[in-house]
């Protein structure tokens, strides 16, 4: 398989540096816009661009002209490169030789490179000749020859076949390449791609996930990949059932998929590992497309920033985009400290003041204040918060002396209830740490469920000295009646960690708020 592997360069708005990305073709539509949006590629920014070839199968890129061209112009010359056959790739080979190989020829442009590529079948090779020799005594093997038809079979021990070999080399435009002779006089360089106007593919253009589906075998698994077809997602449901039949299958979760080629980084073979998920998969590449440009890329900088390796997680962001933002043009926490600063000062404020701050540790420490992360596609906030908010400075809530925390009891278990996502390193020795996800329901309760882990929909966090049962489901589902009761009573971490309950009287109820208290 053919493959060319590029580097895509944008400068940073200030002029103080570059982002950078890097793509191996072929590529999907999609896989392409990823590896634009990681460079800063925005569309409505207009910056320095660049793209270079980092490395190459079949091509050496170091005499050939970059200066013109486009992702998409190479990844139509990749494409081209990878559906030749063995044979046109021999003669493809010769023909660049004929055409740009020799000293003082122009320099070739990527649509040459394409042009050629087409009418290859036209090209003869002739296998197992290597040198100007064996190519002499083919020569006169075959009459090519016909200053020597009547020559006499006992003269044939004095001919020079190497020179008769050049003379046939220079008649055919010939070139050895690869262990074949190949003849390139008749070829005549085609001019089917103008430059503009790259010829439309096979490939569904628009496709989220292309994968190499077969009905699953009963016991080889090379059994059924000969019969193994190409599936683009999003598709339609009876469509999908369509293609399931066409596999022999009954329905395509009985198929398996042999390759998966992912427009979305985060979703690759690891994350999809069964056809059992293949109706989510759809939905997510469905939702995908139909989201703007910037949105795909705040989409997948909130999968990286909170980690979430379930295609159920990832279906729920598609509900919660509008409450996370996305600062693109910062790639690290030291450049957003620098911004943050700038939004806070005045108007007046000289801005060279922070070209010379170096501060990594207090940006880091802005940065789990805010709640936000660090991403391949930028800064991206936390749920429901903005980047530019005004913050405290951080104290671990380990090391928290003034911050008082209300008092709450989950399921008969006492703990303090944080306001905030917090990490396993900020949680106490030997306390448990759980989060809250929203609740969405007709009762319209604030707290949905509490579970081990939230990525999504994150409502605070439960801090307690003794563990939770989560039985065989994983979490507990709250409601109007079993939601947690907010005790009416604050204290510091240290004083719930030197707090024992058990000797507390028990006759007095515990004080029921109905719920969150604002």
């Amino acid at each position: 398989m053919a493959w060319i592997q590029i580097e895509l360069t944008a400068e940073k708005e200030n002029g103080d540096g570059y982002f950078y990305s890097s793509l191996d073709l072929p590529a999907t539509k999609m896989q392409i816009e990823n590896a634009k949006q990681q460079a800063r590629y925005m569309e409505h920014v207009n910056i320095y661009r660049d793209i270079s070839v980092y490395e190459s199968d079949g091509i050496n890129f170091d005499n050939v002209r970059l200066d013109t061209t486009s992702i998409e112009e190479l990844n139509f010359l990749a494409k081209r490169l990878n559906s030749l056959e063995r044979h046109e790739q021999i003669a493809y080979d010769a023909v660049t030789e004929k055409y740009f190989g020799k000293e003082g020829k122009e320099l070739p442009s990527v649509k040459d490179l394409i042009n050629l590529t087409y009418g290859l079948d036209a090209v003869p090779l002739v296998p197992d000749i290597t040198d100007l020799e064996e190519l002499g005594r083919f020569a006169v093997e075959n009459s090519f020859i016909t200053d020597l038809e009547n020559l006499p079979d006992s003269a044939l021990k004095f001919l020079d076949y190497e020179a008769i070999g050049q003379q046939q080399m220079d008649n055919d435009e010939g070139y050895f390449i690869n262990g074949f002779y190949v003849a390139t006089y008749g070829y005549k360089n085609p001019q089917v791609y103008d430059g503009e106007h790259i010829p439309p593919t096979e490939d569904f253009e628009n496709a989220v996930f292309r994968l190499l589906v077969a009905k699953a075998p009963e016991e080889d698994p090379g059994e059924v990949l000969d019969s193994a077809q190409w599936l683009e997602l999003p598709i339609g449901i009876d469509e999908l059932h369509e293609f399931a039949e066409k596999l022999g299958a009954d329905s395509i979760e009985d198929c398996v998929y042999y390759q998966l080629q992912s427009g979305i980084p985060q979703i690759d073979e690891d994350v999809f590992d069964s056809m059992d998920d293949i109706e989510t998969l759809n939905i997510i590449a469905n939702e995908y497309l139909m989201q703007s440009y910037d949105n795909r890329a705040l989409f997948k900088a909130i999968i990286e920033a909170e980690n979430i390796g379930s295609l159920e997680e990832m279906k729920r962001v598609f509900e919660v985009l509008d409450r996370y933002s996305l600062c693109y043009q910062d790639e690290n926490a030291d450049e957003f400290f620098k911004r943050y600063l700038a939004y806070h000062a005045p108007t007046d404020f000289d801005g060279k003041w922070f070209e010379k701050i170096s501060s990594h540790d207090d940006a880091q420490k802005l940065l789990e204040a805010l709640g936000a992360k660090v991403t391949n596609y930028g800064i991206v906030s936390a749920c429901n918060r903005s980047l530019y908010e005004n913050v405290d400075f951080p104290t671990p809530l380990s090391e928290s002396e003034s911050y008082d925390f209300e008092l709450m009891e989950v399921c008969g278990v006492k703990g303090i209830y944080v306001d905030r996502r917090i990490d396993d390193s900020e949680v106490p020795d030997g306390m448990y740490r759980y989060d809250f996800r929203e609740g969405k329901g007709v009762d319209n309760v604030y707290f949905g469920s509490i579970e081990p882990e939230v990525k999504i929909d994150h409502a605070g966090s439960f801090i307690t000295k003794e563990p939770l049962d989560f039985g065989t489901d994983g979490y507990i589902e709250l409601d109007y009646d079993s939601e947690p009761n907010f005790l009416g009573e604050f204290m510091t971490p240290e004083e719930f960690t030197h707090t024992d309950f058990s000797e507390e009287e028990t006759d007095d109820e515990p004080i029921q708020s109905g719920g969150m208290k604002l």
